[in-house]
């Protein structure tokens, strides 16, 4: 799933991937993904995000953008909720955008 809008979503409970980029969808429907790309560059986190985090027990697989600042607590967070978490990849996006370049992979 790819939003690009406003959605007022509760649960997906058969979800299996989802693309997030925008800076305002909550992360609690997403809670039984396998597969996320999340795009941080533009995402505005306050401590309600992070303290209200859901427990992502299916996610196995992981892309997180950064744009230019590290979310290192976001990140923490994340990893603290994903018992099951097999690959994560990071990717530093320097443009804000989501362009990918092998370079700034880890």
């Amino acid at each position: 799933m790819n939003f690009d809008c406003d959605l007022d979503l509760q649960i997906i409970p058969s979800l299996v991937s989802a693309d997030v980029r925008n800076t305002e969808f909550p992360l609690t429907p997403l809670y039984n993904a396998k597969f996320l790309t999340m795009d941080t560059s533009f995402f505005r986190l306050g401590d309600d995000v992070m303290n209200n985090m859901s427990v992502f027990n299916n996610l196995e697989h992981m892309e997180i953008i950064f744009g230019v600042d590290y979310e290192w607590k976001l990140l923490m967070k994340i990893l603290e909720n994903t018992p099951k978490l097999e690959s994560l990849v990071i990717t530093k996006d320097y443009l804000g955008s989501s362009n990918k370049n092998e370079d700034d992979q880890c």
